[in-house]
């Protein structure tokens, strides 16, 4: 069993590699005319800071001498003159590199032959598809927005979709300010898609897409790690953020859990029977890793630490936090406190506690062996288990196939 779970962490240690690839900011439908200039400016962040280099691939139209892209590092600008010949849709491939590791966008650029459109606004700021807030650097964000509409003397906007708390208004008859203060649970997710929204009440509204990326280039100087947070909040983005989530079951076995809205290194356990609140836990591998109130629970396969409760294997519970020592709260009818990843031998969770044994229950998730090894409570007849959630005294094959009996 240790060797099995050492080979899991190793496996998700490895997962992460030692070069991050840079990812482009998603390009929304354009529109170019002949005759007009046309200029595309692209974004990309690199979670590890390296230098940028900017190519593009235009198969379908012959730019050779009369497009030019320029790298502004984490910026590129791509522009050109249509000509006749150029009418039509038109895929332009845009490739950001850090040297290693590459992505690529796909721009659909459509040419039309007149030279402007006088009907619909057209947005003029911000050009780029997106920006990055640093929240160690600034709390908020503050955007002007501008487009050109000739023929409308005032312009309304508005977000769609947008974010909670932004906020786009009007600061003149073509123009706005976007603003938003990102909050503790918002900071704990990356990436947010806001929609600009320009109407003229003559023709359908006009969405440009503006995505916001949250990072922060330093950790805030209120926590380092969770153990700096006081209970029931987390070290993340913007220091001590609140703990709480809600556990959702991203494969349907009902046992395994997790939440992608909780910082990096943590994750959000089941509570317990039901898919209900629950509070990030910080991922461990020993309790000297936790707070001096909580121990590193085997919650399923992964640890976490968590507060220790006072139920012993085979009780029931509503939370993880109920049961005993690193025991967890399987979600089985009533709950069920067991110890995840025994072993009668010590094994990664140790033997199991006086008046529980260790027993291989089917698991499917696990392809090789098809097994999962928990602490089951002993006993002699049905009596000794809850009966009233419909538990019996069963026989079964411990990790040593000794036959034993069981409450399940």
């Amino acid at each position: 069993m240790s060797l099995r779970l050492a080979l899991t962490f190793t496996l998700l240690t490895a997962a992460c590699g030692p070069n991050s690839p840079p990812e482009i900011l998603r390009v929304t439908q354009q529109e170019a005319f002949v005759g007009a200039p046309f200029e595309l400016t692209l974004k990309a962040a690199d979670p590890d800071g390296d230098t940028i280099h900017w190519t593009y691939h235009a198969p379908t139209l012959n730019l050779k001498g009369r497009a030019r892209l320029i790298s502004l590092g984490n910026e590129a600008r791509f522009s050109w003159t249509p000509i006749a010949p150029d009418v039509g849709d038109h895929v332009v491939d845009f490739v950001a590199s850090d040297g290693e590791t590459e992505d690529r966008e796909a721009a659909a650029i459509r040419v039309k032959a007149s030279t402007t459109s006088k009907t619909a606004p057209v947005f003029v700021r911000p050009l780029g598809e997106g920006t990055t807030l640093d929240l160690s650097k600034a709390k908020c964000i503050k955007q002007e927005v501008e487009v050109e509409d000739p023929d409308t003397p005032q312009v309304a906007f508005r977000l769609n979709p947008g974010a909670s708390g932004a906020s786009l208004k009007s600061t003149g008859a073509h123009r706005a300010l976007l603003q938003w203060c990102p909050t503790s649970a918002q900071a704990a997710k990356q990436r947010h898609l806001l929609g600009l929204v320009a109407d003229d009440n003559d023709n359908p509204p006009v969405t440009k897409n503006f995505t916001i990326l949250l990072s922060s280039s330093s950790t805030s100087k209120d926590c380092k790690t969770t153990s700096d947070c006081p209970a029931g909040k987390v070290c993340g983005a913007m220091g001590c953020v609140a703990a709480a989530c809600t556990p959702k079951d991203s494969n349907g076995d009902k046992l395994y859990w997790e939440q992608g809205t909780c910082p990096t290194g943590h994750f959000c356990p089941a509570a317990g029977p039901k898919p209900s609140p629950s509070a990030c836990a910080l991922q461990c591998k020993k309790s000297s890793e936790c707070r001096a109130t909580e121990v590193c629970k085997v919650l399923d396969t992964r640890g976490g630490c968590a507060r220790p409760g006072k139920k012993t294997v085979g009780q029931s519970c509503t939370s993880y936090t109920d049961c005993a020592g690193i025991a967890m709260c399987l979600p089985w009818i009533g709950g069920y406190c067991s110890i995840s990843d025994c072993s009668s031998s010590g094994g990664f969770s140790g033997k199991c506690p006086t008046g529980s044994v260790c027993v291989p229950v089917a698991d499917k998730r696990f392809t090789s062996l098809g097994k999962h090894w928990i602490c089951l409570q002993s006993c002699t007849s049905d009596s000794g288990c809850r009966t009233g959630h419909k538990y019996k005294c069963v026989s079964v094959k411990d990790d040593r196939s000794k036959s034993v009996k069981v409450c399940k």
